[in-house]
């Protein structure tokens, strides 16, 4: 848990030419994994989302996503199969979830010394609406973790915890519980790199 570890993050992704820079950025910064929250590819094609990590980082490079609204139509048609290949390149126990069919929604991954929590509060996966209280379940792995880094991760946004447009409204309570914990909290959604030291 002393190794130093360098971790890159992207949401968002599409699949234009930004997206192939963004992805050799990645690989050329020496970059451990990769963590995407959400939006993948706006095609609903997940054939193309994971051959665009094929090329430019490799095929076993680590990737772990969480959906986001735009995963919403193919999600049981080929991402969710995408996300627990890629998982399934990591050592065994990297990732779990008290629920399998989770995988990609709702569920930890330890890297190093980093805990990641991933949810997906207001996305419309029939098997991610069975989490009624996104808080609950962030506060519940938060306080297992033996981890001294914790990140929450998530793709939409509250209105009051972005710089641009979106009306999309999540629980002001999964924020706190992450908070509360001492996490970070990393989000996609809005198209925007922006930081907030508090809230």
């Amino acid at each position: 848990t002393t190794k130093r570890i360098k971790i890159a993050f992207i949401g968002d992704q599409g699949n234009t030419n930004d997206t192939k820079r963004a992805l050799t950025m990645v690989r050329d910064e020496k970059a451990n994994a990769l963590i995407v929250v959400g939006d993948f590819d706006y095609q609903d094609n997940p054939s193309l989302w994971k051959s665009n990590f094929d090329i430019y980082l490799g095929d076993k490079f680590p990737v772990i996503a969480v959906a986001g609204n735009h995963e919403e139509k193919a999600w049981d048609s080929g991402y969710k199969d995408v996300v627990r290949k890629q998982i399934e390149l990591l050592h065994k126990g990297t990732c779990t979830s008290s629920v399998p069919e989770n995988l990609g929604l709702y569920f930890d991954c330890v890297l190093g010394p980093v805990h990641f929590v991933f949810a997906t509060p207001d996305i419309r996966i029939a098997q991610a609406e069975k989490t009624k209280k996104p808080e609950d379940f962030l506060k519940k792995q938060l306080k297992q973790s033996k981890s001294p880094w914790n990140i929450c991760a998530w793709h939409k946004v509250h209105e009051g915890m972005q710089l641009g447009d979106k009306k999309d409204k999540i629980s002001w309570d999964i924020y706190e519980a992450c908070r509360a914990s001492g996490a970070y909290i990393v989000s996609g959604h809005d198209h925007v790199y922006a930081r907030s030291r508090t809230m």
